[in-house]
C-alpha cells in the first residue's frame, strides 16, 4: 500500500484594511460623492425615484416589475 503525499492547501486569504487605508478610502469617497454634494444641482426625477422603487421591490418581493406605488413603473 503506497500513500500519496498530501497536497498542502493554501491558507485562506483574509483581506483586512490597514490603518493607512482609511484616509485613502475617505479621500476617495469625498472625491467621488463630494462633487455632487457641493454642486448645488438638484436630483433628477430618476435619481429620486429609483431608490424608492428598489425599496418597494424588496418589500413586495417582486423583482421583475418595478412599481411606483400601485402602478408598474416601466
Amino acid at each position: 500500500m503506497t500513500t500519496e503525499p498530501a497536497i498542502p492547501t493554501p491558507a485562506p486569504i483574509r483581506y483586512r484594511l490597514h490603518w493607512t487605508d482609511y484616509p485613502l478610502l475617505i479621500l476617495f469617497c469625498a472625491l467621488l460623492f463630494g462633487y455632487v454634494a457641493i454642486s448645488g444641482r438638484p436630483m433628477t426625477m430618476h435619481e429620486a425615484r429609483l431608490p424608492q422603487c428598489a425599496r418597494e421591490m424588496m418589500a413586495t418581493g417582486d423583482y421583475l416589475v418595478p412599481h411606483n406605488g400601485p402602478r408598474p413603473w416601466l
